[in-house]
């Protein structure tokens, strides 16, 4: 079952490693970038867990047939199992590809804008 509701969280966990690595980051000091990028991967370990419990909660609420109630509820728990060991993965990922935007981003800025060719 899709709703917009999940759309919104998968927003938000794109965002989360952005604001998190290169807002108010010059990259200046590696020690400070790492910990913000290690923030950034338990940041989005831990919102796609507890977005998982957030969208069996929801979907729950939302079922309005049997049928439906017994699709949210069909599984062994495996899907919160993966998000449990392999969240990080996700996040990993994330942070890498914010890292190279924002490094990207500042690299174009302190060069007056000039494009590269």
């Amino acid at each position: 079952m899709l709703y917009a509701y999940k759309y919104i969280l998968i927003l938000a966990m794109i965002a989360f490693p952005y604001l998190m690595l290169a807002y108010r980051n010059k990259f200046d000091r590696p020690l400070v970038t790492v910990f913000r990028f290690v923030m950034a991967v338990f940041v989005v370990w831990a919102w796609l867990l507890f977005c998982r419990f957030v969208v069996d909660f929801v979907d729950v609420r939302l079922a309005q047939t049997p049928a439906e109630l017994r699709e949210v509820y069909s599984g062994d728990g495996a899907r919160n199992a993966a998000v449990l060991m392999y969240g990080w993965a996700v996040g990993l990922f994330l942070a890498c590809l914010s890292w190279l935007v924002a490094r990207l981003r500042l690299y174009f800025h302190r060069r007056g804008g000039e494009s590269v060719t």
